[in-house]
């Protein structure tokens, strides 16, 4: 999981360049290449923070630290799918921000696998929601 992880990473900083490469003359982008910056820098964070916590069997309660990085990445999930839903963009921005948020939600079933693995139900319930938000907000594209 661990590779995939980066690699899914790798997607996101990927595409993370391509956006900003993509032409900022429309605010909907220009909002959208922000708040994946954002997305992608609280993704790695929570990364680690998932990963510091030891393996359980059972479930457990959900560490402060883990929370507080999943309310992160909720709130901007949130935007970067509200914004994407926006309209106002060309086919080929509705076909990059297509990518960013299947990246983002790429990564966030992986950080879902994770929680679970850490006994983190109620977080992994979370980014599951979260990953299916950015599904749906691609078929909106």
């Amino acid at each position: 999981m661990r590779k995939l992880s980066r690699a899914a990473f790798g997607s996101v900083l990927a595409a993370s360049t391509f956006l900003l490469a993509a032409s900022a003359r429309a605010s909907t982008l220009s909002d959208f290449q922000a708040r994946f910056t954002l997305t992608s820098l609280c993704l790695g964070q929570s990364e680690l923070v998932l990963r510091g916590q030891p393996v359980s069997s059972g479930e457990t309660p959900t560490p402060e630290a883990v929370v507080s990085w999943i309310a992160l990445v909720s709130e901007n999930v949130g935007d970067l799918a509200q914004t994407a839903s926006r309209g106002g963009v060309t086919n080929e921005q509705k076909k990059t921000m297509a990518g960013g948020l299947n990246a983002v939600a790429a990564i966030l079933r992986d950080h879902a696998a994770l929680a679970h693995n850490r006994g983190f139900e109620a977080a992994a319930s979370t980014l599951a929601a979260l990953e299916a938000t950015c599904r749906s907000a691609i078929g909106r594209l």
